[in-house]
């Protein structure tokens, strides 16, 4: 999952320390200063959290919320004031905010928010057997997983485009696709995503990693492989 946080707020000082802080918690913050600078910015850029105040000139936060969501649904949005509208806050809550954070900002409970976004994405499971794609994510989700499920590259790219999948596990043999192309493919759309790739073929698994750049890949599997051990690489991804 990428690291990249949008920090929004009218207050330029506030923006700027916040930012400052995420940095050495080892976030990658982007600063934004209205409502309609955020709704530009998640248009043009992937970002694992939005951390955006509520009392702003124009687009107030709650609104640019709701915009934001319209286009962008699994979007984590985490909200901040030092103002009481319970009814406008309870709403947002409602319709899908994270967490409403009073000002001045508990930043211990803000940074473990976004540790556990960043550990609770999506595991992504690509495979064009229908058979074996549900019996792995039926193991997957037996196990407490948040499951994607794609049977082709093309639905593979558009979850991507939609989602936040920390995880993609993919067959290496995805009918006539060279298995480095569909690789590229999936790194191009989502660059820090993490790959768990496997086959039934052993030496296409060795000759596609050996053509791939080293930090790509995050493990391996050879079918048959145990659904445990693909369930313990995606517990330590998570710790």
């Amino acid at each position: 999952m990428t690291r990249s946080v949008l920090v929004v707020d009218d207050d330029r000082h506030m923006v700027q320390t916040l930012c400052a802080v995420l940095k050495l918690h080892g976030w990658d913050p982007t600063p934004g200063f209205s409502g309609e600078e955020a709704i530009q910015a998640v248009s043009k850029n992937r970002y694992a959290a939005v951390i955006m105040d509520v009392k702003m000139p124009g687009l107030d936060g709650v609104e640019a919320f709701r915009q934001i969501r319209r286009n962008h649904k699994k979007l984590p949005v985490i909200l901040m004031t030092a103002y009481a509208a319970q009814e406008l806050l309870a709403q947002a809550e409602r319709e899908g905010v994270v967490m409403i954070l009073p000002k001045p900002l508990p930043i211990a409970r803000l940074t473990d928010t976004l540790a556990e976004l960043a550990r609770s994405g999506p595991v992504l499971v690509l495979d064009d057997e229908p058979e074996f794609l549900e019996t792995l994510s039926t193991i997957l989700l037996a196990r407490q997983l948040d499951v994607i499920k794609a049977t082709t590259l093309d639905e593979t790219l558009q979850l991507l485009c939609d989602n936040t999948p920390r995880v993609v596990v993919m067959d290496l043999q995805l009918g006539s696709l060279r298995p480095q192309d569909a690789i590229v493919a999936v790194k191009r759309v989502s660059p820090e995503v993490l790959l768990i790739l496997y086959s039934g073929h052993h030496e296409l698994i060795d000759d596609t990693v050996s053509r791939l750049p080293a930090d790509w890949v995050h493990a391996t599997l050879r079918k048959p492989f145990s659904p445990d051990r693909l369930v313990e690489l995606l517990n330590d991804v998570s710790r």
